[in-house]
C-alpha cells in the first residue's frame, strides 16, 4: 500500500466501525444487519468510494462481485506432430542448445537431419531482448534424436551457420558462449 493511501484506510476502519463491523459478538442492536457487518476494509474502501453518502451517514452496503480473468495460452510456432519411421526414443535428459548474438524476436528451430526426421521441427523458440535463445531436446522427442544424429538450426527459415550433434545431456563446448549461429 502506498504512503498516500493511509488515510483512506484509516477512514475505511472508522467506517467498519461505525458500520458495526467491530468483530464483537453478534447481538440485536449490535450494528445493521447484512453485507455491512462482514465487509473488510478493502470492500469498505470501495463501497465509501462508490458511495459518497456511505461515510457521511456511517453506514455502508457492500455488494461482492467476482470477476474472472482468462488466463492467456501460448500456442507453439508450430505443431510438431511424430512422424512414421521417426520413432520417439527413450526418456533421457534433453541436449541443451543455446546461445547469444540474434535480433530480439528471431525465431530459431532445431531439426534432426537423420532420413525420416529431417521435416520434423524438433523444437522452437524466439530470441529474447538480450539475444539469447535456448532450445532443450530430449530423447522422446517427436523428432526421435539419437546418440550422434546430427542437428541442424534455422533462423526465421534461413539455414544457420553452425550445426550440433545430438547426445542426451549434451550442453555446449563452450558453456560461456554457447553456440554461434551466425559467422562473427
Amino acid at each position: 500500500m502506498s504512503l498516500p493511501a493511509r488515510p483512506l484506510v484509516v477512514a475505511a476502519l472508522a467506517l467498519a466501525l461505525a458500520a458495526g463491523c467491530g468483530g464483537g459478538a453478534d447481538e440485536p442492536g449490535d450494528g445493521p444487519p447484512g453485507p455491512a457487518r462482514n465487509a473488510t476494509p478493502s470492500t469498505l474502501l470501495r463501497a465509501s468510494a462508490s458511495s459518497p453518502s456511505a461515510a457521511a451517514t456511517g453506514t455502508a452496503t457492500v455488494t461482492a462481485t467476482a470477476t474472472a480473468t482468462p488466463t492467456p495460452t501460448v500456442q507453439p510456432l508450430v505443431t510438431r506432430t511424430p512422424v512414421p519411421g521417426c520413432a520417439q526414443g527413450a526418456t533421457t535428459p534433453p541436449a541443451i542448445y543455446y546461445g547469444f548474438g540474434l535480433a530480439e524476436g528471431e525465431v530459431v528451430m532445431v531439426f534432426n537431419t537423420r532420413p525420416g526426421c529431417d521435416q520434423v521441427v524438433c523444437e522452437e523458440t524466439v530470441v529474447d531482448g538480450d539475444g539469447f535463445w535456448v532450445l532443450r531436446v530430449a530423447g522422446d522427442n517427436v523428432c526421435g534424436p539419437r546418440d550422434g544424429d546430427a542437428m541442424v538450426f534455422t533462423i526465421d527459415g534461413e539455414a544457420a551457420a553452425a550445426g550440433a550433434v545430438w547426445s542426451a545431456g549434451l550442453a555446449p563446448a563452450d558453456r560461456q558462449r554457447g553456440i554461434s549461429l551466425r559467422p562473427e
